[in-house]
């Protein structure tokens, strides 16, 4: 039996190939690739975050939905990401004595 151009070998389950750099996602792909990098980010609050102005600006637009590429995810998830201050006590230790 010949495998049709449709099977993809997953019972029923669909793989979408890896993006390459430079390529176009979608808001669920970018909440996807997010996660996937560690930052904590679901679709549903990286959706608020961009309706209150606070997410990634869109690369581009496809109609009304809006495109994002990795460069323009890595740099806002970094951007969102604060730096570890040292404690009062960490720096000068005989205070706490």
């Amino acid at each position: 039996m010949q495998p049709n151009s449709n099977d993809h070998g997953t019972h029923g389950t669909r793989t979408r190939p890896p993006k390459l750099p430079g390529a176009y996602m979608t808001r669920h792909e970018a909440a996807d690739y997010l996660q996937s990098r560690g930052y904590p980010e679901s679709f549903s609050t990286l959706t608020k975050r961009c309706a209150l102005g606070e997410g990634p600006e869109p690369t581009s637009w496809w109609g009304s939905r809006p495109l994002y590429t990795q460069q323009v995810l890595d740099g806002w998830a970094e951007r969102r990401c604060r730096r570890v201050q040292p404690r009062k006590r960490d720096l000068h230790p005989e205070i706490m004595t």
